[in-house]
């Protein structure tokens, strides 16, 4: 399993790469789109495998899951669309194993093209996020767990 910033980056860098391919600028994502494309694949992961894609935790906000680690991408690419992949060498990302990518990858292909605003609503109304949402305050954002997101139950709910 990498880091959420290993994941976050090889993550920007596929919807960059799949922006040019599909010739659809909607596949470039802000940092806020990333942490729930990172949310649903780390979610989708432990459905189909049972394992994480990064190890970091995912808290609830306000505003949808939240996932730590990840702050060194809005930090090096600003919080606008990002369209300037990351440097494997330059930037030592530890890129995800084969499966990791192919959840993120199926991720991508299905929800990347979705605006930020679209996601949010997607994100807040999954069942680990529903789960702990009203424990949600300013001083405290609950980790939304592994254990929550393992359950055997339909990825979305429908709403």
């Amino acid at each position: 399993m990498c880091c959420s910033r290993d994941a976050g980056m090889a993550m920007v860098n596929m919807s960059i790469d799949m922006a040019k391919e599909k010739d659809d600028s909607r596949y470039y994502m802000d940092s806020m789109k990333l942490h729930k494309l990172l949310y649903l694949s780390q979610w989708t992961m432990l459905q189909k495998y049972g394992s994480r894609v990064f190890k970091e935790t995912i808290r609830a906000h306000k505003c949808g899951p939240y996932v730590d680690g990840i702050e060194i991408i809005p930090a090096r690419r600003g919080f606008a669309p990002i369209n300037q992949p990351f440097d494997p060498e330059e930037d030592e990302i530890v890129w995800p194993s084969v499966a990791r990518v192919d959840v993120m990858e199926q991720i991508l292909e299905e929800y990347g093209w979705k605006t930020t605003e679209e996601l949010i609503r997607i994100t807040k109304n999954t069942t680990p996020y529903l789960e702990v949402k009203d424990r949600i305050t300013a001083e405290h954002k609950p980790e939304i767990t592994k254990e929550s997101m393992e359950k055997d139950r339909p990825l979305f709910q429908a709403g």
